[in-house]
């Protein structure tokens, strides 16, 4: 048997306490009209503004932007690039922009128990365990090879590199469960992608959850290895996520519907590999070079790019479980199936 320490309540009740202000704020900007809207033209396209970083799993915003596909339907896409998930959310949810991506967080699933008007749409990326690996829980090759990973004991000696407000904490718990562990007996920090390479490097932290083209830029180190593939703790999860704000779920569906017609275009597209044409547009969009952009895992969608709810209720009853999140949520509050649903059927192959 070994002694568990002290566990931390006050990190994971500051994470609640700050997530919850930041939700009001939400809420109290959408009461008083912070809501900004724009009237279609009737002869110009429609202007949408998109919140995208430049990750690879995004990539497909970029390839039906450049590829035309959003011209082709009638619209005038602007790209955003904001800061982390939080400010992208907040910003979604008083309409400063209409449309995003990234991964369901704990701020997401806050903001749909309290009403506010953001919905998943569609997916464009999956962790595919028969696919490469696009994302993973990476560590020191010294804890690997010594069997630290295994013995509690020196588990709850290491560092480890989590955000526990996104589903990196949930996958590090699905791990560390048939240890008897959880998130709250470890050592944390939160540090942003780029820097969590050179800190699990020099031994500043000793466990970091990346994603591509993070984790093949890490593993160029002999001091780095992969732990456990994310791929095969949550079998097809839906990684990153096109998700419409209220500017478009209430007031411009008809925008919607055509948005979603360019971007299952643009999935399709993706899903065809690295063809020049997509290597070309990945480098330009990520900035990383043609080596990089060669070397790192796709993480590909369904052709049809429909969201499996499913996949999604292990994270909302881990958050449930830990006091972050009131109730598991039903699906209309989280997903708009209607709008991806539109798009298969406009892009039917003819029988």
């Amino acid at each position: 048997m070994f002694l568990r320490p002290a566990r931390f309540p006050n990190a994971r009740a500051r994470v609640l306490f700050l997530g919850t202000c930041a939700l009001g704020l939400a809420m109290v900007a959408l009461a008083c009209g912070g809501r900004t809207t724009e009237s279609p033209s009737d002869t110009g396209p429609d202007h949408v503004r998109v919140a995208v970083l430049p990750f690879l799993s995004v990539v497909p915003f970029h390839i039906a932007a450049e590829e035309g596909y959003f011209a082709d339907q009638n619209l005038d896409v602007e790209f955003v690039r904001l800061g982390r998930d939080q400010e992208i959310m907040t910003s979604l949810a008083r309409g400063e922009v209409d449309v995003a991506s990234g991964m369901l967080t704990l701020n997401e699933l806050n903001m749909a128990a309290l009403g506010v008007k953001v919905r998943m749409v569609a997916a464009v990326s999956n962790l595919d365990p028969e696919a490469c690996t696009y994302a993973a829980i990476l560590t020191r090759r010294e804890h690997l090879e010594s069997g630290a990973l295994l013995d509690p004991e020196q588990l709850l000696r290491l560092k480890f590199d989590v955000n526990v407000t996104t589903p990196h904490g949930y996958w590090v718990d699905e791990l560390l469960r048939p240890l008897d562990l959880t998130v709250d007996d470890l050592v944390i920090t939160d540090l942003p992608p780029p820097a969590a390479i050179p800190s699990l490097i020099n031994g500043a932290v000793d466990v970091t959850v990346l994603s591509e083209p993070h984790i093949s830029l890490l593993l160029e180190s002999e001091e780095a290895a992969v732990w456990e593939r994310v791929d095969r703790i949550v079998p097809d999860y839906a990684f990153s996520v096109v998700k419409y704000g209220p500017t478009i779920l209430e007031e411009r569906q008809e925008v919607g519907e055509r948005f979603a017609v360019a971007m299952l275009q643009a999935v399709r597209q993706f899903n065809q590999g690295k063809t020049a044409r997509n290597l070309e547009l990945a480098e330009s969009f990520t900035g990383l070079t043609s080596e990089q952009v060669a070397t790192a895992c796709w993480a590909p969608t369904p052709d049809d790019a429909r969201i499996d709810a499913d996949v999604f209720r292990g994270y909302q009853e881990w958050n449930v479980a830990s006091g972050l999140l009131g109730r598991v949520l039903a699906e209309d509050e989280l997903f708009d199936h209607r709008f991806i649903d539109h798009a298969n059927e406009v892009l039917a192959a003819p029988r």
